[in-house]
């Protein structure tokens, strides 16, 4: 069963958590998601491993949830993740997000290694956003109403440990396992290209609902075109383009690195580069598209060129030669 909860007194991720704890509606271990998850982990037995750590620690409030970024997903994390765990539990000692920080060295509290055995430090992971909490969370968050996100949490219980006799413990996904939140524009890039290199498996484009409605082909250089699309012989796709239903490709156009949307009409001798077409879009005749956006219901004329990380919001038409370089441009 679903339940939609919808509180209009709620500004901060902080007050939802505080409306839940209000209504009475969570009293267990329960699994924590951020907006914007898209993931496959196999999150039960995270879930059983977090219920035998309360077992022996009573004050454990929250198992943080991971993911190494190797070297194959260099680039994918938006801000790189320091870890300061106990090597015996996994506990986590220090958390912190080096990309947030202007300081060039990393201070670490002596009794941090002094009150135990063995540590392990960490910079190479990243944060997937999902986390199991223990019943303990929501009167935490509603006796603090300084916390207003999930870091906040962490750091206030990390500092206010003994006053708030509460732990965070962590786990780490490796191999096949993948989980990211799509939190701004570089990160839905990044998330997209996972997916295009099927990172995700088994939630890839040719997945499909069940086996009588697989609608897109995969072919080979991870292009994927849902069956009813129309490529002429002289168009090219390089790498890397997923292409929606009922989406056209002129004569002699190029599309490599990007996404396309449903019922896109692009013209002839158009060049689209890492970018993203939405749908109901056209794209005009000798049209150059590099690393943009361009949203659902929009016109780009004949010899435009939109480049160098430009949006184009809803119902935009550029009229012809337009040059876009940088910009957010809204229609009225």
């Amino acid at each position: 069963k679903v339940h939609v909860i919808v509180s209009e007194s709620c500004r901060s991720f902080g007050d939802c958590i505080r409306d839940i704890d209000a209504k009475g509606l969570i009293r267990s271990d329960f699994v924590l998601l951020e907006p914007g998850i898209v993931g496959n982990i196999k999150l039960l037995p995270i879930i059983k491993k977090h219920s035998e750590i309360c077992k022996f620690d009573k004050g454990a409030a929250m198992t943080l949830i991971l993911q190494e970024a190797g070297l194959g997903q260099r680039g994918r994390c938006a801000f790189e993740e320091l870890l300061l765990v106990s090597t015996s539990n996994k506990r986590v000692l220090l958390h912190q997000k080096l990309g947030l920080s202007k300081e060039k060295k990393i201070q670490l509290p002596l009794e941090m290694l002094t009150d135990n055995a063995s540590v392990n430090i960490y910079h190479n992971l990243k944060d997937t956003h999902i986390a199991v909490c223990s019943a303990s969370v929501l009167p935490l968050f509603s006796d603090n109403f300084d916390f207003q996100t999930k870091d906040d949490f962490v750091r206030g219980l990390l500092m206010n440990e003994e006053i708030l006799g509460s732990t965070i413990y962590w786990h780490q996904i490796k191999g096949s396992q993948y989980a990211a939140a799509v939190t701004n524009w570089r990160m839905y890039q990044s998330v997209s290209r996972d997916i295009v290199h099927r990172w995700l498996y088994p939630l890839v484009p040719d997945m499909g609902i069940s086996s009588q409605e697989r609608n897109y082909i995969h072919l080979q250089n991870n292009i994927y075109r849902s069956k009813d699309v129309q490529v002429t012989q002289s168009s090219s796709l390089i790498e890397d383009v997923i292409i929606g239903r009922g989406s056209s490709v002129g004569d002699d156009t190029k599309i490599t690195r990007s996404i396309i949307g449903e019922f896109v009409d692009i013209g002839e001798n158009v060049n689209v580069t890492d970018s993203f077409i939405f749908s109901n879009t056209i794209i005009r005749n000798n049209a150059v598209i590099t690393n943009s956006v361009i949203g659902p219901k929009c016109e780009v004329r004949s010899g435009c060129t939109v480049t160098n990380a430009s949006v184009l919001g809803r119902g935009v038409v550029l009229p012809e030669n337009t040059i876009i370089s940088n910009n957010l441009i809204q229609s009225e």
